[in-house]
């Protein structure tokens, strides 16, 4: 997700980044669209997803929070930011221009990455959050699995399967009106996709309860934070074999 915390509306009209967000880390790097590793700040999508106006996601946290629950001084992470904001799950199909655009991305990082004293360097895992585009008809909520599926597949077997996860962040319930009727039929359909994948599995994030911004569909800057620190918690639960597919990690414990 590219993120949208912290973007606020002037009163002509322009949307703006504020430029509150977390403090890069020097062990966190990101891959740029020039193709170059860089020190990763917000907003990491600024050069990505470049027809909008980026502000805060959850990727930085999530690295952050990761190295610190994993007590670690020496390793690195790097984002490789690929999000492009409103786009349907249509447009990230096999063959498209989208994920074409995000394969190459993933290998090229890999290939490039800065690393000098031996270490190996490979893909750990996706996080992939996305729905709100395809909450508009019954049909788009009907054939959303089966593409959500091949998606997640052919993505892990493109790459030759070397991550150590999937995670899929559930979306939460939008207050868009035109929307709403929908909303909870794909939510369920994202929670029942990550409890039936077996190659490759997928865990979940259930992002629902979280704050959203006046836009009805947008996380806040602080629903940011709250998603990036559960995105940890929940990797670090796959990594000791304490999670489940079935039990989606929840942002807010007693969110239905």
């Amino acid at each position: 997700m590219a993120g949208r915390g912290g973007v606020t509306q002037s009163s002509n009209g322009i949307k703006v980044f504020d430029g509150i967000g977390p403090d890069p880390d020097p062990r966190v790097l990101c891959f740029n669209a020039a193709d170059r590793w860089v020190q990763a700040k917000e907003p990491m999508h600024a050069d990505i997803d470049t027809t909008k106006v980026n502000g805060v996601g959850p990727g930085l946290i999530f690295a952050k929070e990761l190295l610190s629950l994993q007590h670690s001084t020496g390793d690195e992470i790097g984002l490789v930011p690929c999000a492009i904001g409103a786009t349907s799950m249509d447009e990230w199909l096999p063959g498209t221009v989208l994920y074409k655009q995000m394969v190459d991305r993933a290998l090229k990082s890999v290939e490039t990455y800065p690393n000098s004293d031996g270490k190996i360097v490979r893909l750990r895992g996706l996080l992939w959050y996305q729905g709100e585009s395809d909450t508009n008809s019954t049909e788009a909520v009907e054939k959303f699995p089966s593409k959500l599926k091949t998606f997640f597949t052919t993505f892990w077997n493109q790459i030759g399967a070397p991550q150590d996860f999937i995670i899929q962040q559930v979306q939460v319930t939008c207050r868009i009106m035109v929307a709403t009727e929908y909303v909870e039929q794909l939510r369920h359909a994202q929670l029942d996709v990550g409890a039936a994948m077996q190659h490759p599995r997928v865990w979940t994030v259930d992002a629902n309860g979280l704050a959203i911004k006046d836009d009805g569909v947008h996380l806040t800057r602080d629903s940011q934070y709250i998603l990036g620190t559960a995105l940890a918690k929940q990797h670090i639960a796959i990594i000791a074999g304490s999670a489940s597919p079935a039990n989606p990690w929840k942002c807010v414990p007693d969110a239905r």
